[in-house]
């Protein structure tokens, strides 16, 4: 619903609608898609806002002479107000940011895909080296099959696992499909607490781009002992990581829509390598045994797959024995660690099956 107030202009009074510092779409909400307005109105100028400030309120402010093809006047992309639309308006954005809402999703062919692609099939990570795992993805807009035309400017959210630690890292490159940073209005928010980043990018000069290619790369990251968490509860050592393209909106330099649509093309798989040991010539690499957290600090568990715990041997560095441990469930138990020094142990696990090794850091 707009709000409207009446203006004098040379003596006749027209109607005119408030403004909504940091919605320049004049959707009364401030999120990624008013990046689109911004890089379509970039360098205009026009009255200022009397009296302007970057609350939310409706304030008043004298109509623009040029609108764009949504006939939204660009006054509203002139979010602080000051009489010029440039990179300082994405500050009204950010202070007022709603989380954009994307659609349920549903399947579609048609129109040009926008997708994250992995370059590499698999990431394959060990507990013998407990480090935070980092995800690269690039976001892609088309495909050799499949180019956009005339595409000026696109935003969306990405739905990312909720295994990912909050923020992660935008990356954009001189060779970006879009251009060089200097020629694209970009802007990015992570909202945590949906596993959602939302992103928004357009061009300044007024000039499309048709084609293929890459937009953004994206890195994510997730700790080693969440993802030991997460194959606990799925039982399995592959899990696979796939990120949904939401909400997707894309411009030509007039304004009008493009036919776009998020697409889940690749997948990257975080696999588990067991490191094992051998006892008596039994196939220790059938054997599944997790340990977590890790690293640990008061206590950690060990868990088997089908076969039964026998005992559990923890040795420190220098191969001594810190202690023997007889569990007391049949594929899980618990170990305090607590008293045990900082440092890197081995604990050898005796099943049913064979002997298998793992290592566990203390901190």
């Amino acid at each position: 619903m707009c709000i409207y107030s009446w203006q004098t202009v040379s003596g006749s009074s027209l109607l005119t609608d408030y403004v909504f510092p940091g919605d320049a779409n004049g959707d009364r909400q401030a999120n990624v898609y008013d990046v689109l307005q911004l890089g379509l109105g970039f360098t205009r100028t026009g009255p200022p806002r009397p009296f302007a400030t970057t609350a939310w309120a409706p304030q008043f402010a004298p109509n623009w002479v040029a609108a764009d093809v949504s006939a939204v006047n660009f006054k509203h992309a002139d979010t602080d107000g000051n009489g010029v639309i440039n990179e300082f308006d994405r500050g009204a954005i950010e202070k007022n940011y709603k989380p954009i809402e994307p659609p349920e999703p549903m399947p579609s062919a048609e129109g040009v895909p926008v997708w994250l692609r992995f370059p590499q099939d698999s990431i394959v990570f060990s507990q013998q080296n407990p480090e935070p795992i980092v995800i690269s993805a690039d976001v892609q807009v088309g495909k050799v099959d499949k180019p956009v035309h005339q595409l000026y400017g696109l935003a969306f959210a990405l739905k990312y696992p909720e295994y990912i630690a909050r923020d992660p890292e935008l990356l954009y490159s001189n060779n970006a499909f879009l251009g060089a940073p200097g020629d694209v209005m970009l802007l990015s928010r992570d909202i945590y607490s949906r596993h959602q980043m939302d992103l928004g990018l357009a061009r300044k000069n007024g000039q499309a781009v048709s084609g293929y290619g890459t937009i953004a790369t994206i890195k994510f990251s997730t700790d080693f002992v969440i993802i030991i968490d997460v194959i606990e509860r799925t039982g399995s050592l592959r899990i696979p990581f796939t990120v949904p393209v939401e909400g997707v909106r894309g411009i030509n330099a007039k304004g009008e829509p493009l036919v776009l649509h998020g697409a889940v093309l690749d997948t990257l798989w975080l696999v588990l390598r067991k490191s094992v040991s051998t006892e008596e010539g039994r196939d220790a690499d059938a054997i599944e045994a997790v340990v977590f957290p890790n690293p640990a600090s008061a206590d950690v568990w060990i868990a088997v797959g089908n076969t039964s715990l026998e005992r559990v041997e923890v040795f420190d560095l220098l191969g001594r024995m810190v202690e023997s441990h007889r569990p007391a469930g049949v594929h899980t138990t618990r170990i305090e660690t607590h008293a045990w020094r900082k440092g890197l142990y081995t604990l050898r696990i005796y099943t049913r099956e064979g002997v298998v090794e793992r290592r566990l850091v203390v901190h």
